[in-house]
């Protein structure tokens, strides 16, 4: 299972004890989710990913970015495929718009919820998950029901 780590915080802060220096790591977690890492932040109020289709346990890029990378939202994710192959474009978070989401579980008949995207989402849609597919699905119901909390309940419940 993939693992996820969030952080909200009331001041732009660090992953760097979080990701490498705790007792317990995040980057550990890499040894057992090897398909691809990923962040996500915002910086002055604009989401950005940064994403690779490698462990995290072995790529320098990982413990650089959670060094430098200070957001008062953070979200951190290791990938243990369960749909799609290890790549770049597979690995968490996605990023639409200013929104960004990364996603630990499986869900079964994504291709029942691809089948019900409008167009302008399904064009959006570059890899080959399950998560990716219910990124857009969520952002559809939200779009649809005019409220982030009703479009996320929407989506839940399909």
């Amino acid at each position: 299972m993939c693992r996820l780590l969030g952080v909200i915080a009331n001041k732009p802060v660090d992953l760097e004890f979080s990701l490498l220096r705790a007792d317990r790591p995040f980057r550990n977690f890499a040894k057992f989710n090897p398909d691809g890492w990923g962040l996500g932040w915002y910086e002055n109020d604009k989401a950005q990913v940064f994403k690779r289709g490698l462990s995290a346990q072995y790529d320098p890029q990982f413990v650089e970015l959670s060094k430098e990378v200070r957001s008062k939202i953070i979200i951190a994710h290791v990938r243990n495929a369960t749909t799609g192959n290890r790549s770049e474009l597979n690995s968490h978070p996605f990023q639409y718009k200013n929104w960004i989401f990364a996603h630990n579980g499986s869900i079964e008949d994504w291709e029942f919820l691809f089948d019900l995207l409008e167009d302008k989402y399904k064009e959006k849609v570059k890899g080959e998950t399950d998560s990716e597919v219910y990124f857009y699905w969520i952002l559809q119901c939200i779009e649809e029901c005019g409220s982030t909390l009703k479009g996320i309940k929407k989506a839940v419940n399909k």
